[in-house]
């Protein structure tokens, strides 16, 4: 109940990091709650959380990326432009895409 985006974002990040995998019910249900507090997220939590699905391999709903998505965007003139690689980076790797308005949101960020 304490938790912080971050806290969230390192959990998740830190199954990626052991080249191991979670339960699709468990990874939905992490995203969601950061999903619920991404107004609090600063832009890593948001990237690691992205980055740690797409190595991964494991899919998430469209719906639930695009507002993962859509909060970093909210936050993209906070982030350096490695977070923004990343964020870019992991949305394609995950053979998905970021809408063109947001997209194009992310680069002028750089």
């Amino acid at each position: 109940p304490d938790a912080k985006p971050q806290d969230v974002a390192n959990a998740v990040w830190a199954v990626a990091t052991m080249k191991q995998q979670m339960q699709p019910v468990q990874l939905e249900q992490l995203l969601d709650a950061l999903c619920a507090m991404a107004h609090e997220a600063e832009p890593q939590a948001l990237k690691d959380a992205l980055w740690a699905v797409a190595t991964m391999q494991q899919q998430v709903q469209p719906t639930q990326l695009q507002r993962l998505v859509g909060a970093f965007c909210a936050v993209a003139q906070k982030a350096k432009a490695q977070e923004i690689a990343n964020t870019v980076w992991a949305v394609a790797k995950m053979q998905q895409q970021i809408h063109p308005p947001q997209l194009k949101q992310l680069l002028d960020a750089c």
